[in-house]
């Protein structure tokens, strides 16, 4: 009797933790990183193809390269037992093509999820856009491709649509960005052999402020959590949010930037989430990074190279593991403009 209990025990145990959330939406690109995650009114590189489709028309030059890496350092995490571990993932792919003076293209390979808990789950993104400068004052934009989540056990997928409008003037400009819930399907037999993953959909609200050679930027992003699903079995194991700034991101960031080298400085604090099945932990982030342009004489192109530093701190414990108590990231980006 006392060897059936104490399986029991160990099944009912074991079902627990053999699937759980600690999901995290990324930061693209070293800008909006080291603006504290936000800038989609601002922002104007491949990256935009993603955060905000109306910005690429923002961008001069005919055609755009973009390439991103990044690295992290945990610290405190319960897998280390070192303490530290340091990890390098070379991350986004961009390409911008401006077709005329009101339209514009691009695709973008970015990191957009990251679910930290057992199984360790990657999702990309794969987004195609298209921007219109409908006018002087107003862009629209909109960008569809897959969702792509996989882990070492299984690997799934789903599609996810973009849109932005943006309102641009001479010492302001405002936008507004929505994104479509994402729904992916698991079969992590034997603890949860059908399960459905419904990501909420996503609003945010951006404006940025032009006072001499410094930008202020201010980002406001709200999750639906009331959609936020993890059905099994037809059973929702996510439990519903009852404080709305568990689906607040506030973000407040500045950039210094110098006419004539293009030389700039940028930093930033934000308030950031991480949702698992049963709470949602707020996070504090505090982001700084430059840019450095290269220009060769007597080429057709210049290399722009961003650098971010991201340092976060969770304000509580999770309580179920692994506990990623403290992660510095650092961004690295070239872009190159033809």
């Amino acid at each position: 009797m006392g060897m059936r209990f104490l399986a029991s025990l160990v099944l009912f145990f074991f079902s627990f933790v053999g699937y759980s959330i600690q999901l995290e939406y990324l930061d693209i690109g070293p800008k909006s990183l080291g603006l504290g995650g936000g800038g989609k009114s601002l922002i104007k590189d491949p990256t935009s193809v993603f955060l905000n489709p109306a910005n690429m028309c923002l961008e001069k030059s005919s055609i755009s390269l973009y390439y991103e890496a990044s690295s992290y350092l945990t610290v405190g995490s319960v897998w280390d037992l070192a303490g530290r571990k340091f990890v390098f993932d070379p991350a986004n792919f961009g390409l911008t093509f401006k077709s005329s003076y009101y339209t514009s293209f691009g695709v973008l390979l970015a990191n957009y999820l990251e679910d930290y808990d057992f199984p360790q789950t990657k999702y990309k993104v794969l987004s195609f856009g298209f921007s219109l400068k409908a006018l002087p004052f107003l862009l629209g934009g909109i960008s569809l491709g897959p969702v792509v989540g996989f882990n070492d056990r299984e690997t799934s997928s789903s599609l996810i649509l973009s849109s932005g409008v943006t309102f641009k003037f001479d010492n302001f400009s405002s936008s507004v960005v929505f994104r479509t819930p994402t729904s992916l399907a698991w079969n992590l037999n034997p603890y949860y052999p059908e399960l459905r993953i419904t990501v909420p959909p996503f609003l945010g609200f951006s404006s940025s402020f032009f006072v001499g050679d410094i930008v202020i930027v201010f980002d406001a992003d709200y999750l639906f959590l009331s959609s936020f699903s993890f059905a099994c079995g037809g059973r929702n194991l996510f439990l519903p949010r009852e404080n709305f700034f568990d689906s607040l991101l506030l973000k407040l960031g500045f950039l210094w930037y110098d006419d004539v080298s293009g030389f700039r400085i940028f930093g930033g604090v934000a308030k950031k989430q991480i949702d698992s099945l049963s709470l949602s932990i707020p996070q504090i982030h505090l982001t700084a990074g430059t840019t450095f342009f290269v220009r060769i004489p007597g080429m057709m192109y210049d290399l722009e190279f961003n650098f971010s530093l991201d340092d976060q701190y969770l304000l509580q414990a999770l309580g179920i593991w692994p506990m990623n108590v403290r992660k510095i990231s650092l961004s690295v980006s070239v872009e190159m403009r033809l």
